[in-house]
């Protein structure tokens, strides 16, 4: 049975326009330590979840974009990086059954690098208009579950105090949300459990 999303949809979109209207406000605000650039790749090797609405919207999207051997292609490059994100995912689970700390484990993976399967040979997305939110806020600071996290070559530095170019905005550190921006947006990242790469088209959503 088909189901329509596009209510879903709309006010996702919505939800992406006002992340990247932050992602905006502290590029302006920060030019000298906002480093994003095309070709720059360096949040296609991260690992991250994907909410529920993301997947859908991105599979949808995917779908709508490419037929035939395109889409088989990068299906391949989805599946390979799921392989190797399993054995990540594996291994991480073994060290927790094992006693060690889950922040470790955490922090372990949060070094490891796997391809995006949409990162094409001239390092660039082939699906860049509809990247998941985590994709848009990369190159700014962020909080994820308390702990700040940036781009490692951005210019911002641990305890530098910020602001999201807000009038009236007070000033935060780094280690903070950006004025809670962040906060309002489900952002999971470096999570054990969840997102497979090849989730976003479909084969771990029931597609």
């Amino acid at each position: 049975m088909s189901v329509d999303l596009t209510s879903y949809f709309r006010k996702y979109e919505a939800l992406v326009a006002q992340a990247d209207g932050a992602f905006d406000r502290v590029k302006n605000a920060h030019a000298d330590c906002v480093k994003c650039e095309e070709k720059c790749a360096d949040c296609c090797f991260a690992l991250f979840d994907l909410t529920l609405i993301e997947a859908l919207y991105i599979h949808h999207k995917f779908n709508e974009k490419y037929q035939g051997s395109e889409k088989a292609e990068i299906l391949e490059k989805s599946n390979r990086a799921d392989r190797r994100i399993y054995k990540i995912k594996r291994e991480a689970y073994k060290d927790l059954q094992a006693g060690k700390n889950e922040g470790e484990i955490l922090a372990a993976m949060a070094l490891e690098r796997v391809r995006c399967p949409l990162l094409n040979e001239k390092e660039l997305c082939d699906l860049y208009e509809y990247r998941p939110i985590t994709c848009r806020f990369y190159g700014v600071p962020t909080a994820i579950g308390g702990a700040g996290h940036t781009c490692g070559k951005s210019g911002f530095k641990q305890g530098r105090e910020i602001s999201d170019g807000q009038p009236g905005c007070c000033s935060q550190p780094v280690t903070a949300d950006i004025c809670g921006t962040a906060a309002r947006y489900p952002i999971k990242k470096y999570k054990t459990g969840g997102f497979a790469r090849s989730a976003i088209f479909g084969s771990h959503i029931g597609f």
